[in-house]
């Protein structure tokens, strides 16, 4: 921006800013600061680690999972923010090998996402709201800690593989 004569962000690029502002500040102990410089105004999204945006600067992928060489969760996210809802444009949302207990509701807000990936958390309950992603193709839930699956899950059109293993699922 510095370049340009853009002297300040459309809303709508800053409203996705500051929903993964609120992810930093929701998760103390992350590694995400590492490659995230949320406090410099001027620090464009695209050069932070996991986040991908469109042509329109709107965030379309989320990859905050994953593993280094010796095992050590990536990100270590113990928190997603409701906020995290507000993300319009998103398609894409890794959040594999972290340490996720719960899930906030608002995650069904994202209408566009098609592919979910919660694998490797300590998630014992997907929200009912999992099921308002009707465009979702993919979604992996193994390697929680997972006794029952919303209904609304397998009801859902478009979802061509819901990947669950290592998890003892009683209630479906």
């Amino acid at each position: 921006m510095m370049r340009n004569k853009i002297s300040k962000l459309p809303a709508i690029i800053m409203k996705d800013r500051e929903v993964l502002e609120d992810l930093f500040k929701c998760n103390p102990a992350n590694t995400i600061g590492k490659s995230w410089c949320i406090y410099n105004p001027y620090s464009d999204i695209r050069s932070w680690r996991g986040v991908s945006v469109d042509a329109d600067g709107r965030v379309f992928k989320l990859d905050l999972g994953g593993c280094d060489d010796n095992g050590n969760s990536l990100f270590n996210l113990n928190v997603l923010p409701a906020s995290i809802g507000n993300l319009e444009q998103l398609k894409i949302l890794y959040l594999h090998s972290n340490k996720l207990s719960d899930l906030p509701s608002e995650l069904g807000n994202l209408r566009n996402l098609t592919e979910l990936g919660l694998s490797s958390n300590q998630l014992k309950v997907i929200p009912e709201d999992i099921g308002n992603l009707t465009q979702l193709k993919y979604l992996y839930l193994y390697s929680n800690e997972l006794k029952t699956i919303p209904q609304k899950v397998f009801d859902l059109e478009k979802t061509g593989a819901l990947i669950v293993k290592d998890d003892e699922v009683i209630y479906i």
